[in-house]
């Protein structure tokens, strides 16, 4: 007996090897199945036939010509792109009111098309987490690429232009950088209700608004960015505790332009040159605007009905008519400014308990201007500072060189 149940033990152990050498080759085989490379037309004369029946880990290129069709993608971790770059691989919209490109699975990658003809729809649109939109040119869509209470996507390197709305995002942790947004009728890139967005490196030009941030855009972070001519470089309405640093701005009709907005930061800009305004702040409250260069523009800093605003450290020089301007405009502190060779230096009207010290005011025709106003023309506390090599401990005024 002890000899038959070692041997039924012996034949349980090689049935039971022998199933997992089974499971193991079928999960093998699946797994190499599932990373396929597919080609269209060579493979499927469609891209959607194509995705239709792609699996998850498959790679579909497109070969060179023009394909018209409206594509679905609902294959997570497909990868989609063109075999020789989007000037020679074009995806025109069998019908102009449904999206070129809809992506509603997530750890989609799309690249290297050109996307076009969808009318009233994206060329790119994206209901997804985790995908990557790159080096595509969207062009005489009514959105170029529209992302759709999507998060955690990376748009990146692709051109949008004469769409009506160059990159409209709705969504949180989105990264939208090195992308060109010229020529839409709208915006360039614009974000509503949008949180926790990286918006860098782009190209904003000749758009009705370059970036704007709208309604609840809060917690963003706008770097690096070229902004030109457009009817406002950078906009934002109605957002907060966003971080707007290192753009360059200019030819706008208002360079950077925030309207009921609170606790923003701009930093380190350069929005000069031929702006109507450099900085414009409307009906906003506690922001900083610090280290930057408002020149050779109409206004340079302007405040209308704002009030907690700092003003520190700016350049502000050779603009036409005022340096910096602030009307009905509260409580705000202007320190650390050079401002020089304006036509009105600084100017006030209907402006209230304003702290202005340690300003310089050099060469500007008419240094200062108050009109209905009352300010204080030096720091609330005593400073200690330096001048012509000797310490000092007083209230701080401004320098002025007349």
């Amino acid at each position: 007996m002890k000899g038959t149940k070692a041997v039924a033990g012996m034949n349980i152990k090689r049935v039971f090897g022998i199933c997992m050498a089974f499971v193991l080759c079928a999960f093998v085989c699946v797994s190499g199945a599932s990373a396929r490379t597919i080609y269209v037309p060579d493979d499927y004369e469609k891209i959607q036939w194509a995705v239709d029946h792609a699996s998850a880990g498959d790679t579909i290129i497109v070969r060179d010509g023009t394909y018209t069709e409206n594509v679905v993608v609902d294959v997570a971790h497909l990868t989609i792109r063109s075999e020789n770059g989007s000037a020679s691989t074009t995806v025109s919209a069998a019908i102009s009111n449904i999206h070129v490109f809809k992506i509603n699975a997530d750890y989609v990658n799309i690249s290297d098309f050109s996307v076009r003809g969808a009318k009233n729809a994206a060329g790119l649109y994206l209901e997804a987490i985790y995908c990557n939109i790159s080096n595509s040119t969207c062009s005489n869509n009514f959105y170029g690429i529209y992302l759709e209470n999507s998060s955690n996507n990376t748009i990146s390197n692709n051109i949008c232009t004469n769409n009506e709305w160059g990159i409209y995002s709705w969504g949180s942790n989105n990264i939208l950088s090195n992308n060109t947004c010229t020529n839409n009728t709208y915006v360039g890139i614009y974000l509503w209700y949008s949180e926790k967005n990286f918006v860098s490196n782009n190209n904003c030009s000749n758009n009705g608004i370059g970036i704007y941030l709208y309604y609840k855009s809060n917690n963003n972070t706008l770097e690096n960015n070229n902004v030109s001519a457009n009817g406002d470089g950078i906009r934002l309405y109605n957002s907060l505790n966003n971080k707007i640093g290192n753009n360059n701005v200019s030819n706008n009709d208002f360079g950077i332009y925030l309207q009921k907005s609170l606790n923003n930061n701009i930093e380190n800009n350069t929005a000069n040159l031929n702006n109507w305004n450099g900085i414009h702040l409307l009906d906003s409250q506690n922001n900083k605007i610090e280290s930057n260069n408002a020149s050779n523009n109409f206004y340079g800093i302007k405040l209308y009905n704002s009030s907690d605003i700092i003003i520190e450290g700016n350049n502000v020089n050779s603009n036409n008519e005022y340096g910096i301007r602030l009307e009905y405009s509260l409580n705000n502190r202007l320190s650390k400014n050079n401002v020089l060779n304006n036509t009105y230096g600084i100017s006030l009207a209907f402006s209230d308990n304003n702290i202005i010290y340690n300003n310089n005011f050099i060469n500007n025709t008419y240094n200062a201007h108050s009109s209905y106003s009352t300010n204080i023309w030096n720091s609330t506390e005593k400073i200690t500072y330096t001048y012509r090599g000797s310490k000092f401990t007083n209230y701080m005024g401004n320098y002025w060189i007349d």
